[in-house]
């Protein structure tokens, strides 16, 4: 199955540590489709969680994704999607993913 940037995949994340978000959870793909055509079967993903703390760096989906919850941008990691079990479950608007790649930018400066 094909997948592209702001997909919403479900996937195992269990093998976390600490406070990494583990188990079978939603996550946003944030890697873009050229990475993810030339880096087969890898991408870039930010966990989703269903826990509203109210932090910062949480930010809450938006309504007709394919799922509910808040993207944690500071759980950024690069999966091996032929190493674990996924499925698609819907994507958001390129509004809403141009928003959280901005986020991440400015996280990083």
């Amino acid at each position: 199955m094909k997948i592209n940037q702001f997909d919403i995949i479900v996937i195992d994340l269990n093998g976390a540590r600490g406070h990494e978000q583990k188990g079978y959870r939603p996550a946003l793909v944030v890697s873009g489709n050229r990475f993810n055509k030339y880096v087969k079967g890898k991408v870039e993903v930010l966990a989703i969680s269903n826990t509203d703390n109210g932090f910062p760096l949480h930010i809450k989906l938006e309504k007709e994704c394919g799922t509910t919850g808040f993207v944690h941008l500071e759980d950024k990691r690069t999966l091996d999607l032929t190493a674990r079990k996924w499925r698609k479950v819907g994507s958001v608007s390129s509004k809403f993913g141009k928003h959280i790649i901005q986020l991440l930018i400015e996280l990083y400066k």
